[in-house]
């Protein structure tokens, strides 16, 4: 995010200009393309671990926003367009550190109940970085830049696809902000984000591992 392409002046100014502008395929440095890889690998890894982990009520939209955010990195790597891919990056990482956070302290939680604060705290930091990163500032610096592009420029196909991919992704943002707001008014109500379970679903000891069951029937488990 250091180079001198990327300005958060001119995303806020120019947001277009900023993140398709003269896509720069020959002067990618080796450290942005060490980055891409580790961040194509680690999305690959989600994706693969989805398929054995215990399944999830949100199991088909974890697998979508995976193929979808990999197809988004593979293409704006390819096409040139590192600023839109490094964005989106960024915006994503920004709630997943405290999501994996809160996610860690309540499991310890279950054993330590002193934890359980610290757990609400990163709960609640989890929350607001999501609502307000995913669904504010994803939509105002990549949805929209990257329709306006697409449309009003005449861009190719292969440009108006990187567009419907970043709609298709924030369309999972909004399903996953709904679960979000209905946990924060459960813990809430019961005092504490343990009193509903798991952060990313309910009953999470009545899920199969998706190994042991059918893609056909995993939308009965939850």
């Amino acid at each position: 995010m250091h180079e001198q392409w990327f300005s958060l002046s001119r995303l806020r100014s120019d947001p277009v200009g900023m993140l398709f502008g003269d896509p720069d395929i020959h002067d990618r440095s080796v450290g942005l393309e060490r980055y891409y890889l580790v961040e194509i690998s680690f999305w690959c890894s989600c994706l693969a671990f989805i398929m054995i982990e215990t399944i999830r009520k949100d199991f088909y939209q974890m697998l979508f926003h995976h193929i979808i955010t990999i197809s988004l990195m593979v293409g704006s790597f390819y096409l040139g367009y590192h600023r839109i891919g490094l964005t989106v990056i960024f915006l994503h990482n920004i709630s997943d550190v405290p999501l994996y956070v809160a996610k860690t302290l309540g499991y310890l939680a279950e054993k330590f109940d002193w934890l359980k604060t610290p757990t609400d705290i990163a709960f609640a930091n989890f929350a607001f970085g999501f609502l307000f990163s995913r669904l504010y500032v994803y939509p105002k610096c990549c949805v929209i830049p990257a329709c306006t592009f697409a449309i009003e420029y005449k861009r190719p196909m292969r440009d108006c696809v990187l567009a419907i991919f970043l709609v298709l992704l924030q369309c999972l943002h909004l399903m996953w902000a709904k679960m979000i707001i209905k946990m924060i008014f459960k813990t809430i109500k019961h005092h504490g984000v343990l009193a509903d379970g798991d952060i990313r679903s309910d009953d999470e000891g009545e899920s199969t591992p998706a190994s042991e069951k059918p893609i056909a029937h995993k939308r009965k488990v939850q």
